[in-house]
């Protein structure tokens, strides 16, 4: 192989994995469970403390959605928030639910809605099936991080929870 072709295939080769390393979002690939802190909210939805991590919206989804209100009461004794989120118009036919893992760490569904337009709504999210037993007692005192899908499986936003 001529040396010429190889610094070619070189350079080729470092340009593709810069490129390929610079379009992975790391914000995709976050975990299923809480880091130990949250965004703290009072029952009128203001936040008294910010987790810097909690609520960021995906790369993907920039100008599709904002979070007007961020989840609250967090922390929550009745297990029950509400969230409210602004969509534009592009974002109109798509829909979304909410993932979360149990207490026995498998996945939940919390919440879906198939279609929901264009414009600011506030959704409400029950909590409770996180509680594998059934039971708000096993949720007492814990921290648990609820992902944001839309309806193509593509993560829009996550932040933690906590029940007290």
């Amino acid at each position: 192989m001529k040396a010429g072709f190889r610094h070619y295939l070189i350079y080729t080769l470092i340009a593709w994995f810069s490129y390929a390393c610079e379009n992975v979002s790391s914000e995709e690939d976050i975990s299923n469970f809480p880091d130990g802190s949250y965004t703290h909210t009072d029952s009128n939805g203001k936040i008294t403390d910010t987790d810097n991590d909690d609520w960021r919206i995906q790369n993907y989804f920039k100008n599709e959605f904002y979070i007007v209100q961020v989840p609250f009461p967090n922390p929550t004794i009745e297990a029950q928030i509400a969230i409210t989120i602004q969509f534009s118009q592009t974002f109109n036919s798509l829909g979304f639910y909410v993932m979360g893992m149990n207490t026995n760490d498998f996945p939940v569904e919390l919440y879906r809605s198939s279609n929901v337009g264009f414009g600011t709504k506030t959704f409400f999210l029950n909590l409770s099936p996180l509680s594998a037993s059934g039971s708000l007692q096993d949720l007492k005192g814990k921290l648990f991080r609820l992902r944001f899908y839309d309806s193509q499986n593509r993560l829009m936003t996550y932040g933690d929870i906590k029940i007290n």
